[in-house]
């Protein structure tokens, strides 16, 4: 590991990281309170840091350096389905309150009359009107994705379905099954047959 002293600096330089030390370092911060440390034996407390179980590299004390747990990076973690339809609900949920706005403007459109509506209708027929219907296809994707994945939440409230494998399948079979939903809504409610 290359390390300086705080005078040393040298701006404009990049310092080499001895990842294999930074992954021992890191592995230690994540002890849990009664846990014992992975290289001391210590016994981490509520408020003892790596640094007083000495869990910490000789090499990597710095002075005003804190050494408390950190949280992995995204790039830590390999992708998996369950990880996807996570993130995916959420950006679903977001997509959600969007598309309710929009179609809230929509209703007061029609609620106002035919010149109000005529509005959404030249919108629809004008040269954006493939636009407009590229966004209400995802906008039924994401609703029946959401309520897909919102009821495998329940199944988890419940206390079912939590081994990794089938959590994976499940994921898989509830991305397929919002596209096979939001297909059938399409083809025999939005008139696309």
């Amino acid at each position: 590991m290359l390390h300086s002293t705080p005078g040393e600096a040298q701006p404009g330089r990049a310092q080499r990281v001895d990842l294999k030390a930074l992954r021992i370092i890191v592995s230690a911060n994540h002890a849990r309170p009664g846990e014992t440390s992975v290289k001391s034996g210590a016994r981490m407390t509520a408020k003892t840091t790596t640094k007083d179980a000495g869990t910490q590299d000789a090499g990597a004390k710095r002075p005003g350096v804190s050494y408390k747990p950190l949280s992995p990076h995204i790039g830590v973690w390999r992708w998996h389905a369950t990880m996807a339809s996570s993130i995916f609900h959420r950006a679903s949920g977001v997509a959600n309150y969007i598309g309710a706005i929009l179609f809230t403007v929509w209703l007061v459109m029609v609620a106002s009359g035919p010149d109000a509506y005529a509005v959404w209708e030249g919108l629809r027929g004008g040269p954006l009107g493939i636009l407009v219907t590229l966004a209400l296809i995802a906008f039924t994707l994401s609703l029946s994705y959401h309520l897909l994945n919102g009821l495998r939440h329940l199944g988890w409230d419940a206390g079912a379905g939590f081994d990794p494998k089938g959590s994976n399948q499940r994921s898989i079979l509830i991305f397929a099954g919002s596209i096979v939903v939001t297909a059938l809504i399409w083809i025999f409610a939005g008139g696309l047959v």
